[in-house]
């Protein structure tokens, strides 16, 4: 159970290529590696977005100034 120390990067022609070589194993190794790539990169996507308008939201909202409330009763 080993994991190797390097890890391929396959394209999605290897996924074909080892379907046609009739190597299950190394189809499987490839989708998952293409798969996990493509999802942490659309992760890191959205964190960005996420992040950038909350900052944008905050930076905005202390530019303006709240109104002054009176409490007074004449």
């Amino acid at each position: 159970m080993a994991e190797q120390a390097t890890q391929q990067n396959f394209k999605t022609v290897d996924i074909i290529d080892y379907s046609m070589q009739s190597n299950p194993t190394k189809v499987n190794d490839a989708f998952d590696q293409i798969i996990t790539s493509k999802v942490i990169d659309g992760l890191e996507t959205k964190k960005r977005e996420v992040s950038a308008r909350m900052f944008s939201d905050k930076e905005e909202i202390s530019n303006e100034e709240p109104e002054a409330e009176t409490t007074e009763t004449q």
